[in-house]
């Protein structure tokens, strides 16, 4: 298993890239700053876009200092090689993801 922590922009940010088959077995964002934010998650099938077909959050908000957790427990989001995770933030320097991985 991996851990992959990146800084969320207010454009789109690449958070993971799957290479062969992978499972997300955890996957957090968290608002470091004093004051809310939005974000966006996007996961994206190998070979497409970010759009509306592969939204899978729509302006979640985060309030300030708080953490929002995906796939906790047992819960796994499967991809396949090339798929990749995007997120956007309503403003830079906010937010940071952190995903747990694993090779299946």
């Amino acid at each position: 298993m991996s851990i992959t922590t990146s800084a969320v922009g207010s454009s789109n940010t690449t958070i993971y890239t799957s290479t062969n088959s992978s499972a997300i077995t955890n996957l957090t964002l968290c608002n470091y700053t004093a004051g809310s934010v939005t974000v966006s998650l996007h996961a994206v099938p190998s070979g497409d876009t970010v759009g509306n077909g592969n939204i899978m959050l729509d302006t979640l908000t985060i309030t300030a200092h708080d953490t929002y957790v995906l796939y906790g427990a047992s819960e796994k989001l499967l991809l396949d090689n090339g798929d990749f995770i995007n997120v956007i933030c309503s403003s830079a320097s906010a937010v940071t993801a952190i995903v747990s991985h694993t090779a299946i």
